[in-house]
């Protein structure tokens, strides 16, 4: 009798016990904005931004935020140089919230982007695996960054 007690109660117990455990476990959240250098909100552009031209000055960030899911083996990488023109800040994966932490589950590739020198210049990335052929994209995403010379103060 004793024992069966133990398996009835005590079971639920361990149970509850041990989710509770790996609730520290969740999906880092999305960061905020980052204010650009005159305290305004960072430019964000996504896939519906796809083929637009931004405007930027020298100095000036922006964050280009699309769907991943790098259990596939798919990760959106850069193609071309666009150093003379724009210096890669931060790349950075960020799980879906809404995912609850599951493995396979999707979320954003978000790359952030400042403006050096003034140009024109197309920064494109592809959708693909990196062990196979770079013709072999899924997808793709580009804008067109217009950088100006910083205002005189």
């Amino acid at each position: 009798m004793k024992r069966s007690f133990w398996i009835i109660c005590g079971t639920p117990l361990l149970l509850g016990a041990a989710l509770s455990a790996c609730g520290g476990l969740r999906p880092r959240q999305a960061p905020a904005a980052v204010p650009a250098a005159k305290g305004e909100p960072m430019l964000t552009v996504t896939k519906n931004d796809d083929a637009r031209q931004l405007a930027l000055k020298v100095g000036e960030t922006f964050l280009v935020s699309l769907p991943e899911n790098p259990t596939t083996g798919y990760r959106w990488e850069q193609t071309g140089d666009t150093s003379q023109y724009l210096s890669a800040v931060k790349d950075e994966y960020v799980p879906a919230r809404q995912g609850g932490g599951v493995v396979g589950a999707g979320g954003l590739r978000e790359l952030t982007f400042s403006a050096k020198a003034p140009g024109s210049v197309k920064l494109l990335l592809r959708l693909r695996r990196s062990w196979e052929n770079p013709g072999q994209a899924v997808d793709s995403f580009f804008v067109t960054v217009n950088i100006s010379a910083p205002d005189a103060r």
